[in-house]
């Protein structure tokens, strides 16, 4: 089985891969019992999957076919199961398995909606397929769970303390990041928080973050809510010598900026502050702003 992504977070979808594989059956039909559920950290187990699967033998003698003969109908497997194998426990015998077997076998798909109340921790993936008294599991079972995680920030007497309430680790990365300027390692810091860990962070920049989730959040770590400044994603850019020329995608709207409004522009990257674009000149921020070339955002 393959889970993606293998971290996420109170309500939102994990989707679960599962293979059917029959490439072992070539005498007899089965019609096996098959259970697919997830279990979460209380102990409570959702069944995505409680029935039974009629499955017929495989064809044998493939290297006889006719010459371009169709044996089986196209399996669309993604390549993310391949990669969720190779990051696993699995060997590499295992995975030409895996590929060997990819048009013999059924693959099936389900979407797991975690609730917003979901608790944190670690959720395991139930697989049984019941035939004749005997139960198969799930020959990845190593690797069979995903962790649902969440990261708070507060602030205790001027000090930025990260805390990870979930009951597992939390990997998280510190940027220091400075605009125009490129990261280095020495920007970046990768640690594990134990399980309700607090940990107080070093940071250097104003505008450093810290990111978590397979580093799909990011969160500011400057202390307080500040109002940062982007591009309006609907402008095209057209750069002449010394001039910018921003044209709107559904209509005939366009603009040349103006110097300052040059700076200001390319500054709103979604980094920096709005007080600070907002300084090198009010009036004309404030007309980016009132032509929606250039947006808002508090975080």
């Amino acid at each position: 089985m393959s889970i993606f992504p293998k971290r996420t977070r109170r309500g939102k979808t994990v989707t679960i891969h599962w293979n059917f594989n029959t490439a072992h059956l070539f005498d007899q039909p089965v019609y096996p019992l098959v259970r697919i559920g997830v279990t979460d950290p209380l102990g409570n187990t959702s069944m995505l999957m409680e029935d039974h699967v009629l499955t017929l033998p495989s064809v044998c003698d493939e290297e006889n076919s006719k010459p371009g003969q169709a044996l089986h109908l196209n399996k669309n497997l993604p390549l993310m199961v391949m990669a969720d194998y190779l990051s696993g426990k699995q060997t590499k015998e295992r995975l030409v398995e895996i590929l060997q077997n990819i048009q013999s076998g059924r693959h099936y798909y389900w979407h797991y909606q975690l609730p917003a109340d979901a608790p944190l921790g670690k959720y395991t993936l139930l697989s049984e397929v019941i035939s004749e008294g005997q139960i198969r599991l799930s020959k990845t079972a190593a690797d069979d769970h995903f962790f649902v995680e969440e990261l708070e920030i507060t602030e205790e007497e001027g000090v930025t303390i990260a805390y990870n309430p979930s009951p597992e680790k939390l990997p998280v990365k510190v940027i220091d990041y400075v605009p125009g300027k490129r990261l280095t390692p020495d920007n970046i810091q990768v640690f594990e928080l134990a399980a309700g860990e607090k940990r107080r962070l070093n940071f250097n920049s104003r505008y450093s973050y810290i990111t978590y989730n397979e580093e799909r959040e990011m969160l500011p770590l400057r202390q307080g809510n500040h109002v940062m400044t982007f591009k309006n994603a609907a402008w095209l850019r057209l750069d002449k010598p010394g001039k910018i020329y921003l044209f709107h995608r559904s209509d005939e709207l366009a603009y040349e900026l103006t110097p300052v409004q040059q700076l200001i522009w390319l500054a709103a990257d979604g980094v920096r502050l709005a007080e600070e674009l907002n300084a090198l000149d009010p009036d004309a921020y404030d007309e980016l702003l009132a032509k929606n070339i250039i947006n808002e955002q508090i975080n």
